[in-house]
């Protein structure tokens, strides 16, 4: 029996260029409601992914850590709004998408240092979403009187500092869904090792945050509890460690971290298919690799 709960999976677009590719065809609906990210061709109606997967719903993901730079400028007035959101609509409707998941990463404070940002980022982002989900009404009004409905969410930082900016209850009075991201907690640009994805708070916990004190602070925040979405990670980061580990004794928990250049810092981020090829299949490998200087997250 289906309890009415959501589960989203990301296609992206850097995983055609990984040592294992991923396309669509080596998609699995088993648990899977909607898949975001998707380029047009997917939605062929007469093609491949379409009749085999009917019921899936696929949106576009917006933004992100990498494409999040102007978000802050589109949405500070009307006018720019109104433009971005017609793009996003006649997208959605020549590509034949679902929705959207407005990824901005992150309003206000956070994120690439190269973003614009601006104090009123957290409204205006509420005046965004609105912007287009009105868009897509009416696109569902024109086109199909009404029998399909367009949905629209967010993506969201597990962070409390930076989800004060968001007016929290207003915006999940907008959209379907919001999807909190619950993984990379911590990783190689922190100073020392810690839980990448942990549930709860522990004493290892320097960058304060957890799946269970971000979802409280949602919900005390007025967000419906219905459209909250928690992120879970498939992936894995390895930490370059500067001290020496002994795995008789500790688990490489708390440990000083070296220091490295983006390009390194990206190359810290194993896909599941890395982990289980390299790791998971040669443990004597985790820990000579423990004992050196990389130590996975969890």
């Amino acid at each position: 029996m289906s309890l009415g709960f959501s589960s989203i999976g990301y296609l992206t677009s850097w995983s055609y260029y990984s040592n294992s590719p991923n396309t669509q065809k080596d998609f699995n609906s088993s648990s899977t409601s909607k898949l975001k990210g998707l380029m047009g061709y997917i939605n062929n109606k007469d093609g491949e992914f379409r009749n085999k997967y009917p019921g899936i719903k696929t949106m576009i993901s917006i933004g992100g850590w990498t494409w999040s730079k102007d978000f802050s400028i589109v949405a500070r007035n009307q006018t720019s709004r109104a433009i971005f959101s017609k793009s996003v609509v006649d997208f959605i409707d020549e590509y034949g998408f679902d929705g959207v998941d407005v990824d901005w990463e992150f309003p206000v404070e956070g994120g690439d240092s190269k973003n614009a940002k601006d104090p009123s980022d957290g409204t205006n982002l509420a005046s965004l979403l609105d912007e287009i989900k009105n868009g897509l009404d009416k696109l569902s009004s024109a086109k199909y009187q009404n029998s399909k409905r367009f949905e629209i969410g967010i993506t969201a930082s597990a962070s409390e500092r930076i989800n004060r900016h968001l007016d929290i209850k207003k915006i999940s009075s907008i959209i379907d869904f919001i999807n909190i991201m619950g993984y990379d907690f911590s990783g190689p640009w922190s100073s020392k090792t810690d839980h990448s994805s942990n549930l709860f708070d522990s004493k290892f916990t320097h960058s304060g945050v957890s799946i269970d004190r971000v979802v409280k602070y949602f919900l005390k925040k007025g967000a419906d509890s219905k459209k909250l979405i928690v992120g879970c990670p498939l992936h894995a980061v390895a930490f370059p460690i500067a001290e020496h580990v002994d795995i008789s004794s500790d688990l490489g928990l708390n440990k000083s971290i070296r220091k490295l250049n983006t390009p390194d810092l990206v190359k810290r981020n194993m896909s599941y298919d890395e982990l289980e090829s390299y790791y998971l299949k040669n443990k004597r490998d985790v820990i000579k690799a423990m004992e050196s200087d990389r130590i996975l997250g969890d």
